[in-house]
């Protein structure tokens, strides 16, 4: 089949869109526990959404970058570290105007900066540090290893020790992104050539999802689920959706028909609705303008994941009764907080990464400063 699809799916400015619209899915899944409606419990697939993202971003960087890896431990793990303690100051100030609760803000302060983070925070920390070492392999061969299996120790043990399966369900995501990035032109050739073929296979895969009663079977179950809406979802941001308009019109027709079906049936869903997700993605791919719009709010993911919660447990119902419209401040609410929190992340940020150029050059400068006229050369 002669499918009209795009050279490059995965450009900044789409990636950073699609951050958006796995935040506006996890949005409605979250709002769905303060306002009693029900959807696909869809979080950890949009966290692979992300993790594959990373994955994918930190891969492409080291291959193009020259010197990428240099300071990476500063540069990228501590810098998460620090954007999520102001975004957490942040939330603390907005808790004491919303509550006029001294303790719940500070306390919220407290707990940013001496206990470990939410835990899809914690989980990316881990794999950037993995990801790191990794790249000390030089047979790509045996970093892929060391990283599939050191992921999936650790999601194991962090499960164990922080009592929660959060942990194991969505990093496959960030591996699979490593993976692309590497292989990035022989896995394009295979789904231009088998697009067909493994659309329906993730179809299959997708919307016959279950669960595990046990952490090891659920690390590859939900694994393999988040694998297979990332498949699906590049597969589907792949189309030009102006000329191939009929590929996301046949995801969305199976992905709402698969999602009632199994919610119906009383099964899970999370499946279902990433197929269709893919099909909404490629369409608002397809519109320029929107896009724009949801790169813009797509650069400031971190603060919208952490702000969202604020207005949803503050709104309803003592603020706002009716579920529609207090849904609606709520998402209107978050986007102005996500875009205060922004603001400050990155003017702390960008103190902190001048600083740290500096220092790095003063140190470059001690090492490779020339010697005075008097030194002895031992």
């Amino acid at each position: 089949m002669n499918l009209p699809l795009r050279e490059d799916y995965l450009v900044y400015r789409d990636t950073m869109a699609l951050r958006f619209l796995l935040l506006i899915a996890i949005f409605v899944f979250h709002g769905g526990y303060e306002y009693g409606y029900t959807f696909p419990n869809v979080g950890y697939t949009c966290v692979a959404g992300f993790y594959f993202l990373s994955g994918f971003g930190l891969e492409y960087s080291v291959r193009n970058k020259n010197g990428y890896l240099q300071n990476f431990l500063q540069k990228r793990v501590f810098s998460i570290l620090i954007q999520f303690w102001v975004i957490e100051a942040v939330a603390s100030l907005v808790i004491l105007v919303m509550y006029l609760d001294v303790g719940q803000a500070w306390n919220t302060l407290l707990t940013a900066l001496f206990r470990h983070p939410v835990w899809f925070i914690t989980e990316l920390l881990v794999f950037y540090v993995l990801f790191f070492f990794s790249c000390m392999f030089k047979d790509v061969r045996w970093k892929l290893l060391f990283l599939f299996v050191s992921s999936i120790a650790t999601m194991l043990m962090m499960a164990e020790y922080y009592n929660d399966n959060l942990y194991i369900k969505s990093g496959m995501g960030f591996v699979l992104g490593v993976v692309w990035a590497t292989y990035r032109n022989r896995i394009d050739e295979f789904l231009r050539r088998h697009y067909v073929s493994v659309m329906l296979i993730s179809i299959i895969v997708l919307g016959t999802t279950f669960r595990s009663f046990t952490n090891i079977g659920d690390v590859f179950i939900c694994g393999m689920t988040c694998v297979f809406s990332m498949v699906i979802l590049c597969q589907a941001c792949m189309v030009d959706a102006k000329k191939g308009w009929y590929v996301p019109l046949v995801l969305l027709v199976v992905g709402l028909l698969l999602w009632v079906f199994r919610q119906d049936s009383g099964m899970h869903t999370e499946g279902s609705f990433m197929i269709f997700f893919a099909a909404v993605s490629t369409i608002c791919y397809s519109l320029d303008k929107f896009q724009h719009v949801l790169a813009f709010w797509g650069a400031m993911s971190f603060e919208f994941y952490i702000m969202h919660f604020l207005p949803q447990k503050w709104l309803y119902p003592d603020i706002i009764s009716n579920v529609l419209l207090s849904f609606t401040c709520a998402f209107v609410l978050s986007l102005v907080l996500t875009y205060v929190a922004w603001r400050v992340t990155r003017y702390v940020l960008g103190l902190y990464n001048r600083g740290l150029e500096s220092f790095n050059t003063a140190t470059a400068s001690e090492r490779t400063g020339k010697r005075g006229p008097n030194q002895e050369i031992l």
